[in-house]
Order: C-alpha cells, then sequence, then structure tokens
C-alpha cells in the first residue's frame, strides 16, 4: 500500500521515525510533516499566510502548517497519487476524550476521511521518555491493510480509527474497542510580564476532569495496559435532540420595510 505519514510533533519526533521504519519494508511509506510541533493544532489548516514546503529526503516533506495541511499538501501535490491509507502518529502523549478535538494527531486523520482516506491517529500514554514505540509499531505493521479494508468495508466512511497505546516494554493486555471518554482538562494560565511590560502566558497542568457514565472508555482500558481502538466519527449524525430544537419556534424580526 501507499501509506502517508503525518503528526503534530514534527518533522524530527521519534514517534514517526520508528513508524516509517517499521512500515517501509512491506509498503511504500511516504512522510509529510510539519517543521515544527503543532500540538493542540486540531483540524485548522492555513488560510492567512503562504505554507512553506522543503524536500527532507526522499519521500519526506517538512511543511510549515498544520498537520491538516500537511495532509492537504501530500494528497494534492507531493505524492504521485492519493495514499492508500493516512497514519497520523506516534503521537507523544495520550489522545483521550476532549483530547481528539483539540488534538492535531487526530486533526491530520480526520482531514484524511474529508478527502476520502482512510485515517488512523496513534498515540502512545506518556510524555516522557524512555519511549517504548514498539508496540504500536508491531501492531500497525500488522494490522495496516486491514485499517484500510475494515474502512472501505463498514459501510459508513465518515470515520477514522483513534488508537491509544500503552507505554510498556512488554505488552501483555489486549486489543479493546471502546468509545472515547467523556472528559476535558483543567488547564490555568499562567501570566508572566516581559521587560517591555508585555504580558505573556502559558496553559499550565494536564489534570482531566472527568463524567462517568457507567460505560468504560478508552481511558479506562488504556490504563489496564490495553491497546484501544476507537471509531470516531467526523460527520455527527443527527440525534433525537434535534427534535426538541426542530419543534421549537424560534424568535425572529418579521417585520418588512
Amino acid at each position: 500500500m501507499r501509506i502517508l505519514l503525518v503528526n503534530d510533533d514534527g518533522i524530527h519526533s521519534p514517534g514517526i521515525a520508528v513508524l516509517k521504519e517499521g512500515l517501509s519494508g512491506n509498503h511504500e511509506v511516504w512522510v509529510c510533516a510539519p517543521d515544527r510541533e503543532k500540538s493542540g493544532s486540531s483540524n485548522s489548516i492555513t488560510f492567512s499566510e503562504a505554507v512553506r514546503t522543503a524536500l527532507v529526503s526522499d519521500r519526506t516533506l517538512a511543511v510549515s502548517g498544520t498537520p491538516a495541511d500537511c495532509v492537504l499538501v501530500a494528497a494534492r501535490d507531493f505524492l504521485p497519487a492519493p495514499p492508500d491509507l493516512v497514519i497520523s502518529g506516534i503521537n507523544i502523549g495520550p489522545n483521550l476524550g476532549a483530547d481528539i478535538v483539540y488534538s492535531g494527531t487526530a486533526g491530520a486523520a480526520r482531514q484524511a476521511v474529508f478527502l476520502g482516506i482512510p485515517g488512523v491517529a496513534l498515540s502512545i500514554d506518556t510524555f516522557a521518555p524512555p519511549y517504548y514505540f514498539d508496540i504500536a509499531v508491531d501492531f500497525v505493521s500488522r494490522n495496516a491493510e486491514d485499517f484500510a479494508s475494515l474502512w472501505h468495508n463498514s459501510g459508513d466512511r465518515s470515520h477514522f480509527l483513534n488508537i491509544n497505546f500503552p507505554n510498556v516494554e512488554r505488552f501483555e493486555g489486549s486489543v479493546v474497542v471502546a468509545p472515547p471518554a467523556k472528559l476535558v482538562h483543567e488547564n490555568r494560565m499562567v501570566s508572566f510580564t516581559s521587560p517591555r511590560g508585555e504580558t505573556y502566558g502559558f496553559y499550565e497542568g494536564n489534570k482531566r476532569i472527568g463524567i462517568s457514565d457507567g460505560a468504560p472508555a478508552d481511558i479506562d482500558h488504556l490504563a489496564r495496559g490495553n491497546i484501544v481502538v476507537s471509531p470516531v466519527k467526523v460527520y455527527p449524525e443527527l440525534s433525537e435532540i434535534s427534535r426538541l430544537y426542530a419543534a421549537h419556534t424560534f424568535r425572529t424580526n418579521t417585520r418588512r420595510g
């Protein structure tokens, strides 16, 4: 298969390097990644400035834009033909619950689906070394063709796969299909003033706030040492709550002239 690798940690991230090495033996692998870290960029694309590209090596391109930009640049201009599969990652740090909305890793997989290409987002459950990527690389190597065929045969191509891996040297868990958790992050802004009197700030903390409905979700299974596969819809279907709004009479100004 022709596989496009993207990430949001940047072209020099070890996660994308080991993935390229692990897949290149059996697949035609192309890499198109941001020239620097673009975490938290979600599905944003660049409109207000030019997107710069630089060829790093054969089949490897660095892009000044976002992960979603990388998918667009690669699929439309860099690759000789559209990829059969887009794999985003391996992200350093898990993507669970609301992370999937903010994550540039997930955004790249989502952008692939917008282009009619199956997308997979990969994340490992640690923010600091040592990184045990072998489990993720082995899993993806064994299942890459299945990711593509399952997507095409699903009857619903409006989804991507979000996969989280435990950061363990030896895998003794299971592969679990589970929904994303209902959780968000409790971050606060830490501000400081520069010598010129300008105020700057950084988000501090990564505390998660969960809303449990009793059903085990991705965060629960990941904590138990499992590989967690979560199909994520990119086009949410209208639900029962839509009937509430459809039955409501909204106030408008009906005067004319």
